[in-house]
């Protein structure tokens, strides 16, 4: 069979030499005799040849490709295909990944700032010794030295950092409060310091006392009269330590204007209980996930609007002294709420849960809430999020003409969320357009080889 196929390939050949030849041969001449060019049989001759040459090794290189050639150029062809219908699908999920970044940013950004109401500064002070304390500042832009509004300093919980607070920083300067959201020392972009943890937190509230003290003296548009304190776990921790460090500040105060030598003598005056109050320097403090620091002793030292928040299936509600996290009968709640009530009204049987104990006016605010969710989820919660802005709207006795249900930091961390998502998504596509590069395209290597496996026979 080849070798009829062969003389079948070298007879057409030889049929197209003769066709070819009489047509190419009559072609040229009528060029040549038309430039008038000498010699024109041998040229004409000479160019035959040549391009017979051509026709007869093009159709024989033809004739002779076999299919494995074939399958080879077919293969390579789908290959193409395959690379170029690659780098569309890429160029186009990137494409996808990055409208829904910007989305993400642009939507983040909205809910952040209210739409533009509320000025968001990243900031870094530094403290004492070389240190310093970052953070986040939500300023409503209402504020100013002629319109003082309120402030609330937050804490975040171990390990993590100060946007683990973007529900309180979000919630309260919408309605007109300013917010420090604080990056603790060893936390975050802030520094360390001497102290160890445990005495950073009593001595200096992990940075958050240094900041209470910028606060009062460099931002203008403060009223020092309404600074709050906030915190989650181990940032509810500081708010104890450092509401109790500036209630001992004002027991200090009035025990050295009850001196015998002193203006008023046994009598604190005006002056006195003003100078007092001047160093006092909290109006309302509000732990969140920390209960079991609540002790008549620390009771006896906090002189201030205080409220707790504490979750009714927290992990830690093992080690408070009922052993469980329901707070309506809990000792640390009675301790909280007793703390103002007069001797005859004191609570033995419980607590009602989310009342609201004293006057905000004189600082005897208090108030115990226990929502129904574990330690974490009260970052993420709207019922936490609606008792910070309750407890601190009412200890600050301001109006607050928006409900406390409409809260908007939920959507700003879906923005976030789906931001996460396409910047994963958009790493497989931006590797593989980036892979065509010249700079990068040394770095691609074929799949290699499955390795062969051997089957071992037993006899």
């Amino acid at each position: 069979y080849r070798r009829q196929r062969q003389m079948c390939i070298r007879d057409r050949t030889k049929a197209i030499q003769r066709n070819c030849r009489s047509c190419f041969i009559v072609k040229l001449k009528k060029q040549n005799a038309n430039k008038g060019q000498k010699n024109a049989t041998k040229t004409t001759e000479s160019a035959v040849s040549l391009h017979l040459a051509f026709l007869c090794n093009s159709d024989i290189l033809k004739s002779r490709m076999t299919r494995r050639t074939r399958q080879i150029l077919q293969k390579k062809k789908r290959e193409r295909k395959t690379k170029m219908k690659a780098k569309k699908w890429a160029s186009i999920i990137l494409s996808i990944c990055l409208i829904l970044i910007l989305i993400s940013c642009i939507g983040a950004s909205l809910l952040q700032t209210d739409f533009g109401k509320v000025e968001v500064t990243e900031f870094s002070i530094p403290t004492d010794n070389g240190k310093w304390i970052s953070g986040t500042l939500f300023r409503p832009k209402v504020a100013s030295a002629e319109n003082k509004v309120p402030l609330v300093i937050t804490s975040h919980g171990y390990l993590n950092n100060n946007e683990m607070q973007d529900s309180t920083g979000i919630e309260l300067s919408r309605r007109g409060i300013a917010v420090i959201a604080m990056d603790a020392y060893y936390h975050g972009d802030s520094s360390a310091t001497e102290y160890s943890y445990n005495e950073s937190s009593v001595v200096e509230g992990m940075g958050m006392i240094p900041l209470v003290e910028y606060a009062t003296t460099m931002l203008d548009y403060v009223n020092t009269d309404k600074i709050g304190i906030t915190g989650h776990s181990m940032g509810g921790g500081i708010t104890w330590n450092v509401a109790r460090y500036y209630g001992r500040q004002y027991l200090a105060a009035l025990e050295e204007a009850q001196q015998p030598d002193s203006e008023g003598g046994s009598e604190i005056t005006e002056a006195e209980q003003a100078k007092a109050d001047a160093v006092n320097k909290i109006a309302a403090a509000f732990p969140v996930s920390q209960i079991r620091a609540a002790t008549p002793e620390a009771m006896s030292e906090i002189h201030c609007n205080f409220g707790t928040n504490f979750g009714f299936y927290d992990e830690g509600a093992y080690r408070c002294e009922n052993g469980n996290g329901d707070l309506h009968d809990a000792p640390e709640a009675m301790i909280i709420i007793n703390s103002v009530l007069p001797e005859k009204q004191q609570l033995t049987e419980g607590i009602e849960i989310g009342k609201m104990y004293g006057d905000p006016s004189n600082d005897t605010l208090r108030v115990v809430y226990n929502p129904h969710e574990i330690h974490p989820w009260q970052h993420f919660s709207h019922n936490s999020a609606g008792h910070m802005v309750e407890f601190f709207t009412t200890a600050f006795q301001m109006d607050n003409p928006i409900p406390l249900n409409n809260q908007r930091w939920f959507a700003k961390e879906v923005f976030n969320f789906i931001g996460l998502l396409a910047a994963f998504f958009a790493i497989i596509p931006l590797a593989t357009l980036m892979l065509e590069l010249p700079v990068f395209v040394s770095l691609k290597n074929p799949v290699p080889a499955a390795p062969v496996s051997y089957t071992h026979l037993t006899l």
